[in-house]
């Protein structure tokens, strides 16, 4: 049976294999399932570092820009 979700090989140093190994046995988990985790979780942290970004550049341009009241743009 093919493999529902694409797969992912990857070479690590040996003591961060080991940190992986510990997070895991103490989370009762699987070296791969916490592999995954630690994996989304620092690509949710660079897409919050990538939407402040944004928000900084936006909030430079407001600054520069005529701002409509609450009352007057409803």
């Amino acid at each position: 049976m093919a493999a529902k979700n694409p797969r992912l090989s990857i070479v690590v140093e040996s003591h961060i294999y080991e940190i992986i190994q510990k997070l895991a046995r103490r989370d009762e988990t699987s070296i791969s399932k916490k592999a995954l985790s630690l994996l989304v979780e620092a690509l949710d942290l660079h897409e919050d570092l990538d939407l402040s970004t944004m928000a900084e550049e936006r909030e430079k341009t407001l600054k520069k820009s005529k701002l409509v009241p609450h009352q007057d743009a409803w």
